[in-house]
């Protein structure tokens, strides 16, 4: 079983200790994770935790979503599982577009940003012990 990972937040990039042979990349922008991890999906990577988790309430211009790709057993991407974690990232992408100025705003006024920048290292960070229990 494969981890990788893809993150905007840089607090989680200095804090996650990942195990060996896991990847991690780092993005720009939340709209940046968010299309790498739909052609990561198409690569045949799947969400190892709800994408959308932890981040319904208020906009957050940080993201770390983390996926996992078992090659003995790939799933084919027009599977449910597929349909679902596809819908999840574009459910993740209208929700920005919804709240872009917002985002913004937020990510221009650092409390906020730093803010931001510390629930979803936590998320991501509790994510992490998750599926490592897991593997």
């Amino acid at each position: 079983m494969e981890l990788y990972v893809v993150t905007n937040n840089p607090t989680f990039v200095k804090e996650a200790s990942m195990p060996s042979g896991a990847g991690m990349e780092t993005a720009d922008s939340l709209m940046d994770v968010l299309i790498r991890c739909q052609r990561l999906l198409d690569e045949g990577w799947r969400l190892a935790i709800d994408p959308l988790a932890g981040y319904r309430v208020r906009p957050n211009p940080f993201h770390t979503v983390f996926l996992m790709r078992d090659q003995a057993q790939l799933a084919p991407r027009n599977g449910r599982n597929y349909l679902w974690e596809i819908d999840s990232i574009a459910a993740l992408m209208e929700k920005y577009r919804r709240e872009q100025h917002e985002v913004a705003a937020h990510f221009a006024d650092e409390r906020k940003r730093m803010g931001h920048a510390a629930v979803d290292r936590s998320i991501a960070l509790r994510s992490l012990d998750q599926l490592l229990a897991m593997m």
